[in-house]
């Protein structure tokens, strides 16, 4: 996907910027991308569903804290889902997110929706909440012009397709990632605070590809960086746990302990056994 998504961007800014006479005035390459994305929404709407539930999910959510933070880079709407039905007292959508957030109004309806709920259906919020960085967007979030100052989300309650073509605010997977404008530079930025406060880093699922040089970047730039205590991954591909010790090396100690799981199943285990054993 992203190798197709990034030859689409560089034919179409060729097409753009040399455009030669009798070359049809569309840029066809533009209309394939937002195809491709619309296509990529509807599977993970039909994959996901309206009302997902993951038991592993939900383990993870039940054993963080209040000052945690989640970096995520997918889309989908599963970890904003687990938050809302097992986040009570430590899950605020109108600060989570890492960015301002509408709360009253027709713009502010969504935001209810992925709020906890009291026993009598009200969103609860809390004063203190897990960080849900979003580093790529996400489909709950409608699309956030790159020039409005100061950026603002308003979240979806219905991100499925209902008329016409699905519009949300993501990042797709190209060479020109625009983590540097908008609504993504308080999002980055919170981030790499959070990355260089913490104490334990637990990564599922992400291998940190060559070519994904931003978040090479975010993780490697550091002052003085701290040792870790803790060093959690979770994939099944042995390089891909090799590479991730050495992005974050320089915050590995003697002291550090390093776990590794081979499926997200393995961690969530893992964490109800510790569960038990701290009773």
């Amino acid at each position: 996907m992203e190798s197709y998504l990034t030859r689409l961007e560089q034919l179409a800014n060729v097409h753009d910027d040399y455009r030669f006479r009798g070359r049809p005035a569309n840029n066809r390459y533009r209309k394939m991308r937002s195809n491709f994305l619309q296509v990529l929404m509807a599977v993970l709407n039909e994959s996901i569903g309206h009302t997902p539930s993951c038991e592993y999910h939900s383990r993870l959510v039940g054993n963080l804290d209040p000052t945690d933070t989640i970096i995520s880079l997918n889309y989908d709407w599963l970890i904003d889902h687990a938050l809302k039905t097992n986040g009570a007292n430590k899950w605020n959508p109108t600060v989570g997110y890492g960015v301002s957030v509408y709360k009253r109004g027709s713009r502010g309806a969504g935001t209810g929706y992925w709020a906890c709920q009291d026993m009598n259906g009200r969103p609860r919020y809390p004063g203190s909440s897990i960080w849900l960085l979003k580093l790529h967007g996400s489909m709950n979030w409608f699309p956030v012009p790159p020039d409005r100052q100061p950026p603002r989300l308003q979240l979806r309650r219905r991100w499925w397709h209902q008329r016409g073509g699905l519009k949300a605010e993501i990042v797709p997977p190209e060479w020109n990632k625009p983590t540097r404008s908008g609504v993504y530079v308080p999002i980055w930025r919170r981030a790499r605070r959070s990355l260089q406060e913490a104490k334990a880093l637990i990564v599922i699922g992400y291998s940190f590809p060559e070519t994904d040089l931003p978040l090479h970047a975010l993780f490697t730039v550091e002052q003085n960086p701290s040792v870790l205590k803790l060093l959690v991954t979770v994939n099944p591909d042995q390089r891909a746990r090799e590479r991730i010790r050495s992005v974050v090396r320089r915050r590995l100690g003697v002291q550090t302990r390093v776990l590794s799981f081979e499926d997200f199943r393995d961690f969530s285990n893992f964490l109800v056994r510790r569960g038990q054993e701290t009773r």
